[in-house]
């Protein structure tokens, strides 16, 4: 990321930066800067590049432990200067009553919690026994309480399909992240994680047998099998006079019934195809079933 400055906005910038937490520091010789996690910057430059994170104005959170910073995108006025503003939240207390303060020692909650799970514009708090979802005004954003909840994330570090895994009286579901049902809870288990990037569609589990549902929580594909789970198979490209000109993934569902394997692909419309009982499985979908299936 390219920043321009002229003098009047690089003063601007350090007030901007010192907001956010951040210190200017001289220490063995050196100059620079430090943030809330005490990660070293020769400039303003550099520590405003180590913040950038993708898209405009969206929020990332990391994960430091005890503490989660969450970062956002600000451009500042008549300035081609963007800065990545953040603000950490410190979990803080012992075990069976927590609560949050920010970088600033403000308290966002009260240590009266027995959990707390921090997402980008909410959290989650567990208070006798039972997750609820509350904004960081302490507005509680749903009724809706659960007996377990989960976050998953996918390779690039965000939270998989935006949603929640949550349970209540041994059936999952999932919500979003403001606590709204998505897919209604009545599955013994489902995979937010599952296949992303490739098929947007989410594992269930029910009566040991095995479908997916959509990100909204429409059955996809049928839960009858006895195993099922997504891979990919080269598939070889072809021009217009039929020669083979290169090669791509496509992704393939591998389902396993009465001991017979059978694939699922997806048509021209991204919709699932008939199961084909004449694709083998590969090996990583046999190496998975007999490692964590098989009987």
């Amino acid at each position: 990321m390219e920043i321009k400055k002229s003098e009047g906005q690089t003063l601007l910038t350090l007030l901007r930066l010192a907001i956010c937490g951040v210190a200017a520091l001289c220490i063995f010789g050196m100059q620079g800067f430090v943030n809330a996690t005490f990660d070293f910057f020769r400039n303003s430059e550099d520590m405003v590049n180590s913040f950038f994170q993708g898209e405009e104005d969206e929020v990332i959170q990391e994960d430091y432990g005890n503490s989660y910073i969450l970062y956002y995108e600000e451009q500042l006025e008549d300035s081609d200067t963007t800065l990545h503003i953040y603000k950490q939240y410190y979990i803080t207390g012992t075990e069976g009553q927590m609560g949050m303060v920010d970088s600033s020692g403000n308290v966002i909650f009260e240590p009266l919690y027995e959990g707390i799970i921090l997402l980008p514009h909410s959290c989650i708090l567990k208070q006798d026994g039972q997750w609820r979802f509350y904004d960081l005004n302490q507005e509680l954003l749903s009724e809706e309480s659960w007996d377990t909840v989960e976050i998953e994330k996918n390779e690039q570090g965000k939270i998989s399909n935006d949603l929640v895994k949550v349970s209540r009286d041994g059936v999952y579901g999932a919500t979003d992240q403001q606590g709204n049902i998505i897919i209604y809870p009545r599955w013994d288990d489902l995979e937010l994680y599952t296949y992303e990037a490739d098929w947007p569609i989410i594992r269930v589990k029910s009566d040991d047998q095995y479908g997916f549902v959509d990100s909204e929580g429409n059955v996809v594909i049928n839960v009858r099998y006895d195993y099922a789970a997504l891979d990919s198979l080269p598939t070889p490209i072809e021009n217009e006079e039929g020669e083979i000109t290169g090669e791509r993934t496509e992704p393939v569902i591998f389902v396993l019934r009465n001991d017979d394997w059978g694939a699922i692909f997806q048509d021209e419309d991204g919709d699932p195809t008939s199961v084909d009982w004449s694709v083998d499985p590969t090996e990583e979908i046999l190496n998975d079933y007999q490692t964590n299936f098989a009987q």
